[in-house]
């Protein structure tokens, strides 16, 4: 049994190698350029969305005034 074990773990390693230090280092800087760009979305989302927001406030601002100079 130990043996079939130690067989079956032997033909893994061939088909699924450990990676070498370098892809290692070269996964890890691919995990970071990837959390960093999705930072970089999630920032420029939140800029997109206030600029849209203080937009929708000017354009609701620039109706009232318009409503109050009519009434007057």
């Amino acid at each position: 049994m130990e043996d079939e074990y130690s067989k079956a773990i032997a033909e893994l390693n061939v088909v699924y190698p450990q990676m070498t230090e370098e892809q290692e280092k070269q996964a890890a800087a691919q995990a970071e350029a990837k959390a960093q760009a999705a930072q970089a979305a999630a920032t420029a989302k939140a800029k997109s969305d206030a600029l849209a927001a203080a937009q929708k406030a000017a354009t609701d601002a620039q109706a009232n005034l318009a409503k109050l100079q009519a009434a007057n």
